[in-house]
């Protein structure tokens, strides 16, 4: 008979599935805010803001950024730099269409459910 999964097991499952759709959001979110933002600058805030507990590893993050960039089209890098952590990035009109849409579809009606203490 297999064994049940603890509580702790299960907890770090959840954080890597939220991580998927979490963290491509909080890109763009800290886009927003900022006006631009480099791949690092980005890194640093999730970071902070989460309390360290949703993180990517740095190669993990920067193809993500690419992914952004590239696949979907919700960023563009404003600028050219030869050192490509120092490339600011805003957001497409794509990208502020999505994160306006995401908010008001997906995040606003969370406070309807989630605690707030």
């Amino acid at each position: 008979m297999p064994k049940e999964p603890t509580v702790g097991l299960l907890l770090n499952r959840f954080r890597n599935e939220i991580k998927t759709v979490l963290y491509p959001f909080l890109i763009l979110s800290i886009i927003q805010r900022r006006g631009s933002a480099s791949r690092q600058q980005i890194r640093e805030e999730i970071s902070q803001l989460t309390g360290g507990t949703i993180e990517l590893e740095t190669a993990a993050h920067n193809r993500l950024i690419g992914r952004l960039k590239k696949t979907f089209g919700l960023i563009e890098p404003l600028g050219k730099s030869q050192d490509a952590d120092a490339v600011q990035y805003g957001l497409t009109s794509k990208g502020k269409k999505l994160y306006a849409d995401a908010l008001h579809q997906v995040i606003y009606p969370l406070g309807d459910i989630l605690p707030l203490d």
